[in-house]
């Protein structure tokens, strides 16, 4: 029913999302404020279906007008049965004190910018906006869904749990955040269910491949281990294609937490700046493809040495971007500076010759033609024959 919302007052982004394993349950509803607009005031329930505790809307606004919707539509849950519209005036906006910096999801995820939140509802012309049901998540891990900028906010585009049964939804109490979670089924993966929804390929000599359009997106994805494996022989193996995804701007420095990166392609897109210190920290990388962008400046000394020593397949076009990949980049600044007494050297040797041959003229009447005539420069010894003619 929050169809009015007006996305581009923020900065808006899509997200993706998978889980490979059952979410823990939770019952502390501390960071969940559940609003049942058009509720009486003081009035109060707990949902049958979730289990979370709903309040009525009336301390956080005091515009619109509530309504209860006709009797045939009560089979809905209860949190639909009532909702407050807004006829009148162009904004209309819930106002929640809370803290600054604090992220919830309020069908957008979004980082709190002053302890003030506002959510409006704007006539747009297309009819009178009306709201059922809000809902404000907290979550308290402000690592989750990361962003390049604080400022951004998110907006859901599919959050899918791996191998959920086709009819399947969870939110609340399964997940502790109360998001909402799809099924994503694949012909080549097979369900788990020592651990309720993890997925495994069918055929198990072959990878899992999970593709995200990459433009304006942010993919967000959540892991657990569900074997048993032994570390001698055995490892999960991680690969990140993004080759030829529009990616544009520096490379992100989110990426060293992917800790057990083995082969990470960036090439072809539109990369700038200087390539970063932090992916030689990536101990298990073993190939990194960064060609067919504009990178600029040297490529870090740990990153070339391991390619040097033979640990890291670095694949980049010198010849296409403006960076140098050899262990040559830090001896520009020598080569430059033997450039000077180079030069210098060279003209000293020619204005001593000159000086010479303007004696030797002055000497050419007391000589007879054809005479060799000896000198010393520098050391050298050399010799110089002067033919006058007469």
């Amino acid at each position: 029913m929050e169809i009015m919302w007006r996305y581009s007052l923020f900065h808006s982004l899509l997200i993706v999302s998978f889980a490979l394993s059952f979410l823990i349950h939770a019952q502390d509803q501390s960071g969940l404020i559940s609003l049942d607009c058009g509720l009486s005031e003081d009035s109060s329930y707990t949902d049958s279906t979730t289990g979370i505790n709903y309040i009525s809307d009336e301390p956080y606004i005091q515009t619109g007008i509530t309504k209860r919707i006709s009797s045939k539509y009560s089979v809905y849950q209860q949190k639909y049965w009532t909702i407050r519209s807004f006829p009148q005036g162009d904004q209309n906006c819930y106002n929640f004190t809370l803290r600054k910096g604090d992220k919830y999801i309020i069908r957008i995820i979004h980082v709190l910018q002053s302890k003030y939140l506002y959510v409006c509802f704007v006539n747009t012309g297309k009819g009178v906006p009306f709201v059922s049901v809000l809902e404000l998540r907290l979550l308290p891990n402000t690592t989750l869904y990361t962003t390049q900028f604080q400022t951004e906010s998110l907006s859901l585009w599919k959050r899918h749990d791996v191998d959920l049964i086709s009819n399947g939804f969870f939110r609340f109490k399964e997940d502790g955040y109360d998001r909402m979670w799809w099924p994503d089924q694949r012909d080549d993966w097979r369900v788990s269910f020592n651990m309720e929804t993890a997925g495994t390929p069918a055929d198990v000599g072959q990878p899992m491949n999970i593709s995200i359009p990459i433009d304006r997106f942010y993919g967000y994805m959540h892991f657990a281990e569900v074997e048993v494996l032994n570390n001698s022989i055995e490892s999960r193996e991680f690969d990140v294609n993004l080759s030829s995804s529009n990616l544009n701007g520096e490379i992100p420095n989110v990426i060293p937490n992917l800790s057990q990166l083995q082969h990470l392609d960036l090439s072809n897109n539109r990369l700038t700046g200087p390539v970063p210190e932090f992916l030689a920290n990536l101990q298990f990388l073993t190939a990194l493809n960064l060609s067919r962008n504009t990178f600029n400046g040297s490529v870090p000394a740990k990153l070339r040495q391991r390619a040097n020593q033979d640990l890291l397949d670095l694949i980049m076009d010198e010849d296409i971007s403006p960076i140098c990949i050899s262990d040559s980049c830090n001896n520009n600044n020598n080569d430059d500076d033997k450039i000077v007494p180079i030069v210098a050297s060279v003209a000293s040797v020619v204005l001593v010759l000159i000086i010479t041959l303007a004696v030797l003229w002055k000497l050419k009447r007391r000589k007879p033609p054809g005479m060799a005539i000896n000198s010393t420069i520098g050391g050298s010894k050399l010799r110089f024959f002067i033919f006058i003619l007469v």
